[in-house]
């Protein structure tokens, strides 16, 4: 398993929904995750930001990732951040 540091560094992302999203998370709860959503997590980070964005837009088909991706969301909520609305 990464660092935190390292992992926080890895959830900078291209699109910027994403940065104010795992950026945060990854600063707050990373280490307070269970080890295997910490594993699900780094992963996750291994993904395209296209492909992140449609699983935290879509959380029903997260698959493998459901849980960190249900934690993610939660911590979301508890932050105050508001989902950025889709353009589709």
């Amino acid at each position: 398993m990464e660092s935190k540091r390292i992992v926080v560094w890895r959830s900078r992302r291209g699109m910027l929904e994403l940065d104010v999203l795992l950026r945060p998370f990854a600063s707050d709860r990373y280490e307070q995750l269970p080890i295997d959503q910490r594993r699900s997590f780094e992963q996750l980070l291994e993904l395209d930001d296209v492909d992140i964005l449609e699983l935290v837009r879509r959380p029903e088909g997260a698959g493998q990732y459901t849980g960190v991706v249900q934690e993610i969301l939660n911590f979301r909520a508890q932050s105050g951040q508001s989902p950025k609305k889709s353009e589709d």
